[in-house]
């Protein structure tokens, strides 16, 4: 019988000083990565997204919308 991974919720966090949002999808080490202007998609050696991070983001003007 195959194991099932288990599934967890992704963590977000925000880093106000430096105005970075983060939300990690799985743990795991980032071995590869794709930018896409100011979001970048961290992979782990499987190839799957374990992180995504959006850089210059102001939170308080997203929270507000």
């Amino acid at each position: 019988m195959k194991q099932q991974e288990k599934k967890r919720n992704p963590k977000i966090f925000y880093d106000k000083e430096s105005d970075v949002l983060v939300i990690e999808m799985k743990k795991g080490r980032s071995v590869d990565s794709d930018v896409f202007g100011s979001l970048v998609l961290d992979y782990d050696k499987q190839g799957g997204v374990i992180r995504v991070n959006v850089y210059d983001i102001d939170f308080d003007r997203f929270a507000n919308q």
